[in-house]
């Protein structure tokens, strides 16, 4: 936003360009080579990949690599776009084998999400890259152009909450689907969340 020219030209264009670059590039591995480079980030133990590879079988799907991160709190993240998962030291610390496997089901889940419905998602990225226009946009096309972007961001984003929580529900579906035991999807977000509180 601060790099925008006073209005839209050709090198309002060109940042916007190499602002779409690195929002892909963010979003496609979602800081992990970051987090490797910083030490924090590591391929999965081999607790955490016989998991995975349970879930992975029940559901059918495969990551194409399972990552732990150094954070305490209780989380575990599906990179949909590099088919990866991320699973926080705090959630191994937390759960047991099944509980474990059942959250490791969910998070794929959502890697086998519909090509269309990955492809909509990276939509938030784009929509927040389009408010950094909102000056430029304002000085060349006044309060008619700065409305069609405002309006068409919120449609964006309530469109992408109702989205998103549908593939919760999916995933969460999944989850509870691939259970060797009655509950035990239940008893991991519950022990993630009072965690996490």
């Amino acid at each position: 936003a601060g790099l925008m020219p006073d209005r839209m030209n050709g090198q309002a264009w060109g940042f916007l360009a190499l602002g779409a670059a690195a929002m892909a590039l963010a979003v496609w591995r979602s800081g992990v080579p970051v987090l490797r480079l910083l030490r924090l980030a590591r391929p999965a133990s081999e607790r955490l990949r016989r998991m995975v590879e349970l879930a992975a079988e029940r559901v059918g799907k495969r990551p194409a690599a399972v990552w732990e991160v150094d954070w305490t709190a209780g989380n575990a993240i599906a990179l949909v776009y590099s088919n990866e998962l991320v699973f926080t030291v705090g959630t191994l610390r937390l759960l047991d084998d099944e509980q474990l496997a059942t959250v490791a089901a969910h998070e794929i889940g959502h890697l086998s999400e519909p090509l269309r419905v990955k492809a909509v998602r990276t939509l938030s990225a784009w929509a927040l890259l389009a408010l950094a226009t909102a000056a430029p946009v304002y000085r060349t096309y006044g309060w008619t152009g700065l409305s069609v972007l405002y309006f068409g961001f919120l449609a964006i984003v309530v469109g992408l909450r109702r989205l998103a929580r549908r593939m919760e529900v999916r995933a969460d579906a999944i989850g509870r689907g691939q259970e060797a035991e009655a509950g035990a999807y239940a008893r991991a977000l519950e022990r993630l969340y009072e965690h996490n509180l």
